[in-house]
């Protein structure tokens, strides 16, 4: 993320430039997988933070528990260790 005159910007190229360097490596899709959502799970922590900093609410209302892949439970986690 990036603000600028009070504007934030979630900057994507950097994770579209990794999903392609790791194609061009050939790694394993469920690690790209991985290395993708988990990255996506950080910015959705780090706009929280914003916008709890900025004045808005504590905490995430609760909802039920996933029931997802294990790779989708890393989102509550990161969640939840934000604070949220």
């Amino acid at each position: 993320m990036e603000t600028k005159e009070g504007k934030t910007a979630i900057r994507l190229r950097p994770l579209i430039e990794g999903v392609l360097k790791d194609i061009r490596s050939h790694l394993p899709s469920s690690m790209m997988a991985g290395k993708f959502h988990n990255s996506l799970s950080a910015m959705a922590v780090g706009i929280c933070r914003k916008i709890r900093q900025q004045g808005g609410p504590e905490r995430l209302p609760q909802r039920g528990r996933f029931s997802e892949p294990p790779a989708l439970r890393a989102d509550e986690r990161g969640i939840n260790e934000g604070g949220f």
